[in-house]
């Protein structure tokens, strides 16, 4: 089914079981949310087979004073999409800062590690000599 968001004129193709009538959905481009109007009757999706028929095909309304569950178009599961913030980039630059830490971090172990044992290192790598020649740090201790 192929449904438009009101806001800024997006469209989108969604299989017509992921759609209900009390189920919001998002638009990825502007975050507007609405309730997609139903197909018409006439016209049968392609995608969907037609569901069986039933005595109540309404479905239950909304408890009063609660929202009735989104679907994020874009959510591959198919199911709610409860992201817990309203800022999408707040856990992924959270995520950033903790990468770029632990890095750093790494990168002092390595250095403090190299400084530490370098006897041991120009022992087992001769070239690193030049290396530690090149700061100062070869001295004349040569033994592992």
């Amino acid at each position: 089914m192929r449904i438009t968001c009101p806001t800024c004129e997006a469209t989108y193709d969604v299989p017509e079981k992921l759609l209900r009538p009390d189920r919001e959905v998002r638009c990825a481009r502007c975050g507007g949310r609405w309730l997609p109007a139903p197909a018409e009757p006439g016209s049968p999706s392609p995608e969907a087979p037609e569901p069986p028929a039933t005595d109540d095909i309404t479905a239950p309304p909304a408890p009063a004073g609660e929202r009735p569950p989104s679907f994020d178009i874009f959510n591959r599961t198919g199911g709610l999409a409860d992201h817990g913030t309203d800022d999408p980039g707040a856990r992924s630059g959270q995520a950033v800062w903790a990468a770029w830490a632990a890095s750093l971090l790494i990168l002092a172990g390595l250095g403090w590690a190299g400084l530490t044992y370098r006897a041991q290192v120009m022992h087992v790598w001769p070239p690193t000599e030049r290396l530690y020649a090149l700061f100062g740090l070869a001295g004349d201790s040569r033994s592992p």
